[in-house]
């Protein structure tokens, strides 16, 4: 086991692990590297709590992207004028 920084796309920062050599190969691997293979993995083959924690909010990130929302396009301070797309 080592320690590991890898650059997440999903998250715009490093994301610190304690992952396998045989694990580092395969994220480099992959094109879109730790988020990708967050995203394929199992979640039972991910044996780090974290690395579980943020596999699951990656999916709820990309469902919402999908759906065509931002991650904070239902957020609206108090007292606030909704934008005129929302009139």
């Amino acid at each position: 086991m080592q320690h590991k920084k890898f650059w997440s796309e999903t998250y715009q920062r490093l994301l610190s692990f304690r992952v396998t050599t045989s694990t580092i190969k395969k994220v480099k691997q992959l094109a879109g590297g730790i988020d990708d293979y967050l995203m394929s993995a199992p979640s039972d083959l991910l044996l780090y709590d974290k690395a579980i924690k943020i596999k699951k909010n990656m999916l709820r990130e990309h469902q919402r992207r999908a759906a065509g929302q931002g991650a904070f396009s239902q957020y609206r301070p108090k007292g606030s004028v909704p934008a005129t797309s929302e009139l």
